[in-house]
């Protein structure tokens, strides 16, 4: 084996070690480091803090983060978009009408961001919204707005929206209520009389004998 043939296979190892160092270093570190010329210290400090706070202390709440951070809540929401971007944080949705950060799949993520602008901006109805994003096949397209949003409802993603799965509607709750956890309530058939748990905003069919029940907050 000749010195130039050593040389070659030497680089090859030292390139070979340095991919395994670096790729062992960033799986292990448990440190967030930003390394961001543009961004000043104090920026930096801070994004580091909400990482922490939402990556190890497990807080989602973006009120309390913002508090704990020592940040307005709109310099916080910044601060997480933008650790959201640049891919420090994976798989969260920033919900910037109830100040939430909702962990979900990239399918969730994609949809969420898909018709925020028309229920949580302009609190659309669904025939409104297809009207917006097609001029063409309509009723497909509302049919495809209406299992979206029904699947992201049944996920507990719509915070202060409810999915009318019988009159195919969105039900915006009043601003009071949208972040009350405890809208379900039994209600007994007026058919059967059997007791059926019911969002208080919905109409749904009773799951015995298919009789329509009103919660008693819903609204024609």
């Amino acid at each position: 084996m000749d010195t130039i043939e050593i040389i070659e296979i030497t680089k090859t190892i030292i390139v070979i070690v340095v991919v395994i160092y670096f790729g062992f270093y960033k799986n292990s570190v448990k440190e967030l480091e930003i390394h961001d010329s543009k961004k000043d210290s104090e920026f930096l400090s801070k994004c580091n803090i909400i990482y922490h706070l939402i990556i190890i202390d497990k807080l989602y709440d973006i009120k309390i983060i913002a508090k704990k951070a020592n940040s307005t809540i709109e310099e916080c929401i910044l601060k997480i978009k933008y650790l959201i971007k640049n891919g420090y944080i994976k798989e969260y949705y920033v919900d910037t009408n109830n100040f939430l950060l909702l962990k979900v799949t990239q399918k969730d993520l994609e949809l969420l961001n898909k018709y925020e602008p028309y229920i949580y901006n302009s609190q659309l109805q669904i025939n409104e919204i297809s009207n917006v994003i097609s001029n063409n096949n309509k009723e497909n397209i509302k049919e495809i707005i209406y299992n979206d949003l029904l699947y992201l409802s049944k996920k507990n993603l719509l915070n202060g929206i409810v999915i009318d799965e019988i009159d195919r509607k969105i039900i915006y709750k009043p601003e009071e209520n949208k972040k009350n956890n405890n809208d379900y309530e039994s209600v007994k058939c007026p058919n059967c009389g059997a007791l059926n748990d019911v969002n208080s905003y919905e109409k749904v069919r009773c799951q015995y004998c298919r009789n329509i029940i009103k919660g008693s907050k819903y609204e024609e």
